[in-house]
């Protein structure tokens, strides 16, 4: 709320650079966090909060409201799916080039499922500071 709904697609802007020079041969697309950032002023600007500018009334009968809500819906299953696409590519630079039985092994670098579902990009950070970057610093 404090951040307007832009936090998220700008941690991922933020980081994609980083993200995308990782040991895997998925990569992250900017179109998905322009689009939510879009999307994040635009909802500003029709709910009236842009500092003092004319509010744009929604009633029960507008399509306006509902467009809104069901665009909401759509960026957040897109951060999602983003949120699952970092999740692979950590694991993913993890395991590295490991063979097979090596991979077997290494299931437990798998990143948990239902923390990147509710705790999204806050989860990812952690795993980052943790297993990549703690790993790269430990390993020289």
């Amino acid at each position: 709320m404090v951040t307007l709904g832009l936090y998220y697609p700008i941690w991922f802007l933020r980081r994609r650079r980083g993200l995308n020079e990782m040991k895997t041969s998925r990569r992250l697309n900017s179109w998905p966090f322009v689009t939510a950032v879009v999307f994040a002023l635009v909802r500003l600007f029709l709910s009236g909060a842009t500092f003092g500018l004319s509010r744009v009334e929604f009633t029960s009968h507008s399509f306006v409201g509902p467009l809104v809500t069901w665009g909401a819906l759509a960026v957040t299953i897109l951060m999602v799916f983003q949120c699952f696409l970092v999740k692979h590519m950590i694991e993913d630079h993890i395991m590295g080039d490991t063979d097979s039985i090596l991979r077997r092994l290494a299931e437990s670098v798998r990143l948990s499922r239902v923390l990147t579902l509710f705790l999204g990009i806050f989860y990812l950070q952690y795993v980052i500071n943790q297993r990549v970057v703690g790993a790269e610093v430990h390993s020289d």
